[in-house]
């Protein structure tokens, strides 16, 4: 009862674990560059070096996954641990997303033809698992803690001298208010705004976003002359033109989201003394006072007031920050200063936004960027297994052999190298059993693992062999440089390359001096001359991008953008490992080859229900032979009513829409709110292909529209209702 929640909590963790770390070296550059950038333009206008610091705080508004193909994250890309491209919330589905690893059909799978209620009946009982909090969730506990204080803080002060304030304030004299209507006319502010003279105002300032309003202190108008007052009047509006209110709001809640973050304080305080010089170059500029004369108000106000004012009060004033008045008073004498962006200052803003995105650009070999509420990630193409699963008929194996693979081992040698070398083409059978212990603090766990991903449970998934395998479990290599693939209890490959077969534990790299146990593989090897379901020519990836963009328009074109979005990041994902066809694959077949991989189809989702129906399912779509539909329809409607592998099942409900007939409507209805993520989204994608319809999750209407049709069969009301489960799986090991 508790698993899965524990585990929801370290994937959420370890995302913003990964959102912060990136957006943290990120904004340490960024800020860097604005500060040797504005360190060229002192003698420039103001309101430039104002702009440049206010792009610090955009770069933190903007997701860090943001790249471009000149962005220095290309370089690390290959260095750095992905981040997802976009901030899971925490109700959001924990591991949902495929990952590139075999997963293998275990020794408790049930036929089809079963009920739910018979699989978990029969299906031995699961070892208890004990899920521990990762650091990763200690740091965000901590940091949310100091973003809630720092809000509460900021809440509280605004609001206690704001009444302070507003409770001793009075309206100004008619001089005053003679002085505020021809400083408004001078800067042409057409908008309200009310004077006010208070005893609690140790400074003249402004408040109010909705309704400006400027305060001054009471002894302002016996203290200064007319022209002193409407220099300070001056400064004030030039905050209301400017909008430095609404903005001034705006970073300081960014402050609070980073508060850990020194280069964001060195930002904000820098920002606030950039706008205090560009309100006195506006003053200047536009009520045409003489520098000199604004200058020596600047200098008689340090002198008269005192105090100052809270942050993030929402309040700007004249003498906010008073550390640069030097600078300040030196910059207001300057006749010669420019005090407007010219071309040069634009080009160089203009140089610096394109520095903006930091991220690793996609066709550079970073994951995608995805768009829509509940889209994510999987690995990138470097990370895809070399072997794929297979749906071919049963091979004979010419050999068997059985190892022992130590969970003990000296680093550098983690992975266990076995006697066997297999060529391009080969079937391997794997039988595992025994139990090893790969963390001190947790119990055994037999080759499944432990049942969660490093990518969906740890901070740091990068350290372990294969991030995206159970932790803990079996997994294998073909050669040393090949991409490591999941075997568990029991699984069944075809080599993709040649080189030695390597065997090890799913542990992290450093940390395999601890372990103790063993598991004992059966290794059976053979090769098979029957044909694959999915077996077609090839793609490069402009020939799958240009196929999946063609099928998009043709089928998908009323889809909602999210759902577009995931048919085309199935395609450029899952094609190069033979799961996803274009829908011309086949069309160079004769009709006799064609039949025979229907019926190669159709024996192997006449099976368990397991990963081996993957290629099926996939040429299934392609092949479009209606005889096949009941079989998938098995496949998309199975539920065993735990954690279970639900790529065949997403895979099914994409090959109905492919297939086109109208029979799976009403079985893919209920699925459009699925927990999995991949299964809801193929279930909307596929009802838009076969209905023209598009009401994205909206299970209710599209039952509605369903009985508009009138057409069988009918929708189960309890189907139609909305899903219980949350979008989070129940079992972080399955897809």
């Amino acid at each position: 009862m508790i698993a899965w929640p524990i585990a929801s909590l370290n994937a959420f963790a370890g995302h913003w674990f990964n959102w912060m770390v990136h957006m943290s070296w990120q904004v340490a550059l960024f800020t860097g560059i604005v500060w040797f950038v504005a360190g060229l333009s002192r003698k420039g206008p103001a309101n430039f070096r104002y702009l440049l610091w206010l792009l610090v705080f955009l770069k933190l508004a903007l997701p860090p996954v943001l790249g471009a193909p000149w962005s220095p994250g290309n370089a690390l890309a290959r260095f750095a641990v992905p981040v997802e491209n976009t901030f899971r919330a925490a109700s959001r589905e924990v591991g949902h997303h495929e990952s590139a690893e075999l997963l293998a059909t275990t020794s408790e799978a049930q036929p089809l033809r079963e009920t739910a209620a018979i699989a978990l009946a029969a299906a031995p009982p699961a070892r208890t698992a004990v899920f521990l909090l990762e650091p990763s969730v200690f740091l965000m506990i901590a940091w949310a803690v100091g973003t809630l204080g720092l809000f509460c803080a900021l809440a509280l002060q605004c609001r206690s001298y704001s009444r302070k304030v507003l409770r001793t304030s009075s309206p100004a004299s008619d001089r005053l208010e003679e002085v505020l209507r021809a400083q408004c006319g001078m800067l042409g502010i057409r908008r309200s705004v009310s004077l006010c003279v208070s005893g609690a105002v140790g400074m003249p300032n402004v408040c109010g976003v909705r309704r400006p309003r400027i305060l001054l202190p009471r002894n302002c108008e016996q203290a200064f002359s007319p022209s002193e007052l409407a220099g300070i009047v001056a400064h004030e509006l030039a905050h209301i033109k400017r909008g430095d209110l609404i903005v001034g709001w705006l970073t300081t809640l960014l402050c609070c989201f980073y508060w850990f973050h020194p280069a964001v304080w060195l930002a904000h305080r820098t920002l606030r003394r950039e706008r205090e010089m560009a309100c006195d170059d506006m003053a200047v500029r536009l009520v045409k006072q003489e520098g000199r004369q604004y200058a020596m108000t600047i200098l008689r106000a340090t002198e008269s007031f005192n105090g100052r004012l809270p942050l993030g009060a929402g309040l700007l004033g004249l003498l906010e920050v008073s550390d640069n008045l030097r600078r300040r008073i030196k910059s207001i004498g300057d006749g010669g200063r420019a005090r407007t962006l010219g071309r040069r200052s634009a080009i160089a803003l203009v140089a610096v936004v394109l520095l903006l995105p930091m991220g690793a650009w996609p066709a550079l070999g970073a994951p995608p960027a995805h768009g829509g509420n509940d889209v994510e990630r999987t690995a990138s193409p470097a990370e895809l297994p070399e072997p794929i699963t297979t749906a071919s008929v049963e091979p004979a194996p010419t050999e068997s052999r059985v190892i022992d693979v130590p969970a003990k081992a000296p680093k550098g040698h983690e992975w266990f190298p076995t006697d066997i070398t297999v060529s391009r083409g080969a079937e391997l059978t794997f039988n595992a059993a025994g139990e090893v212990t790969w963390d001190p603090q947790l119990p055994s766990v037999p080759p499944d693992g432990a049942g969660r991903t490093p990518e969906n449970s740890c901070s740091s998934p990068e350290q372990f062999l294969m991030p995206s395998g159970s932790c803990g479990g079996l997994i294998g290599k073909i050669g040393r440089e090949g991409a490591p693939f999941f075997i568990g209890r029991t699984a069944r490959v075809t080599a993709r390359a040649d080189g030695v077969l390597f065997l090890g534990i799913n542990d992290r790299c450093s940390y395999f001096s601890d372990n103790k146990g063993s598991f004992r593989v059966t290794v059976s090897t053979g090769r098979t001359d029957t044909v694959r379901p999915a077996q077609a020519p090839s793609l490069t990836a402009n020939q799958l991008e240009t196929a999946v963009e063609a099928e998009i328009k043709a089928h998908y074109a009323k889809a909602r953008p999210e759902v577009q979005h995931y048919v085309h990041w199935t395609a450029t994902h899952f094609g190069g490992m033979g799961l996803w066809l274009p829908e011309n694959a086949f069309d160079a077949l004769s009709e006799e080859e064609c039949e025979r991989r229907v019926v190669a189809c159709g024996k192997a989702l006449e099976g368990e229900y397991g990963a081996q129906m993957c290629e099926a399912l996939a040429a299934a779509g392609v092949l479009k032979d209606k005889r096949l539909v009941p079989a998938v329809l098995k496949v998309a409607t199975y539920e065993r009513g735990g954690g279970q592998d639900n790529r065949p099942k997403w895979m099914a409900v994409a090959a109905l829409g492919r297939i086109g007939d109208e029979r799976a409507v009403s079985e893919l209805i209920p699925l459009v709110d699925h927990y999995n993520e991949n299964t809801r989204m193929w279930a909307r994608a596929s009802l838009v292909r076969l209905t023209g319809q598009s009401f994205g999750a909206d299970k209710q209407a599209w039952t509605n529209w369903w009985k508009t049709t009138g057409k069988n069969p009918p929708i189960d009301p309890a189907a139609a209702e909305p899903s219980s489960l949350p979008y989070t799986k129940l079992h972080s090991k399955t897809h």
